[in-house]
């Protein structure tokens, strides 16, 4: 089942997605556009999951340029800002890339925020960019750097939350991505208890995962609730794996002849080795019977061996 993108969002919006029609596990992530809710996703890779970033992106600015009646963002920019985490930096290059040529419409400013920006540049990107894009250990150290002013302004001015490839908090780096999604959570709650909730918006996660296992318990610790954490089997990749059975009959015919084909290597081998052995036999018992009868050159008897 597909969808058409204009009949989903704003004409004005429409740009910023590269083809016309939904696929059916985009069709089932439609949520993303439609609430404001946390989001747990788990889908194969290739299945066009990272919508699920894009739709919360475009209804926060959506929601932001309905407010001003202007369909291009103001010199200010977002009144929030939008953090994306990836665990590579190759990830948050194309990403980056990417989303800055087609947002561009709208005004977003898009910003690369890695390893290799000093921190005299960080502070800039921070306080101008609406959408940053970033590395769990890049992020972790700007958010513990508290010489920083523009730290923690950023920190408690953010609106959502993009956590691409969840799955990594299973690893030998999953700490630091732990630390900093529960340092954001932390921040947020803080914000909501010294300001009225109804006056400030909760920090909104999605996350995506192609691997992830359990999902559940992820969920429940990214706050998102049991019917927005979405699970998609292999069945949803845009190019089926499918096993032919008759090529299955001929892989296992192919194993089977080569294991034949060993077995009478092998006894070639063995008959080669019997027939050296015999070849060597053969002239020992040659040459040593030929020197029986024969006069030594020093005694001129004859040797008897």
């Amino acid at each position: 089942m597909a969808s058409e993108v204009s009949s989903i969002l704003p004409s004005y919006l429409t740009p910023a997605i590269p083809y016309h029609t939904f696929n059916r596990m985009q069709v089932a992530c439609i949520e993303a556009w439609d609430s404001d809710c946390n989001m747990l996703v788990s889908a194969p890779t290739g299945s066009g999951k990272t919508l699920c970033f894009e739709l919360a992106l475009l209804r926060y600015l959506h929601l932001a340029l309905t407010s001003s009646e202007k369909k291009y963002l103001p010199a200010s920019g977002l009144p929030r800002k939008v953090v994306f985490i990836a665990p590579t930096k190759a990830i948050c290059m194309e990403k980056g890339h990417d989303w800055k040529r087609r947002y561009a419409f709208l005004g977003l400013r898009v910003e690369i925020m890695t390893g290799d920006v000093y921190a005299a540049g960080s502070n800039s990107i921070l306080l101008n960019a609406d959408l940053i894009l970033t590395t769990a250990e890049k992020w972790n150290s700007l958010t513990r750097n508290t010489c920083s002013q523009a730290v923690p302004g950023v920190l408690s001015n953010i609106a959502l939350l993009f956590v691409d490839e969840v799955h990594h908090i299973g690893n030998s780096r999953g700490g630091t991505l732990e630390s900093v999604i529960t340092r954001m959570f932390g921040t947020s709650d803080q914000l909501k208890q010294n300001i009225s909730s109804a006056q400030v918006q909760s920090l909104r996660v999605i996350a995506l995962s192609a691997t992830v296992k359990n999902v559940g318990e992820v969920g429940r610790w990214l706050r998102v609730d049991p019917e927005h954490i979405l699970q998609f089997d292999q069945s949803y990749r845009p190019i089926q794996q499918l096993m032919n059975p008759q090529l299955s009959d001929l892989q296992t015919a192919s194993v089977e002849d080569s294991e034949q084909k060993g077995g009478n290597i092998g006894c070639t081998i063995g008959l080669v080795c019997l027939g050296v052995v015999g070849v060597v036999l053969a002239i020992f018992v040659v040459n040593d019977s030929s020197t029986r009868g024969r006069k030594c050159s020093s005694c001129y008897r004859t040797c008897r061996r």
